[in-house]
């Protein structure tokens, strides 16, 4: 978010549901200059979220819903045409 909110040119290869959570996600990158013509909105998937606590014990413990975050493969990525390739990243 840094980098785009300095200028760099970023862009954001991701699934998000299409819900709520996933519209204030890509709202929120695009406000910081982050381009999320990559971003797909995954039809009748919830975006995915993951909850931390902290036990007694100090340790954490996590709980994953993966959503629509399972729809995002290696060749979506390689395929995103939008991003140059030296760029792609998983």
């Amino acid at each position: 978010m840094a980098a785009g909110r300095s200028g760099a040119d970023i862009a954001f290869i991701a699934c998000t549901g299409d819900d709520d959570i996933g519209e204030r996600i890509r709202r929120q990158l695009a406000s910081d200059k982050i381009d999320v013509a990559p971003v797909r909105a995954v039809a009748g998937e919830a975006t995915g979220v993951a909850l931390i606590f902290v036990n007694a014990e100090g340790e954490n413990v996590i709980g994953i819903h993966a959503g629509a975050n399972a729809a995002l493969s290696v060749s979506r990525v390689e395929a995103e045409k939008s991003v140059s390739p030296a760029h792609r990243r998983c």
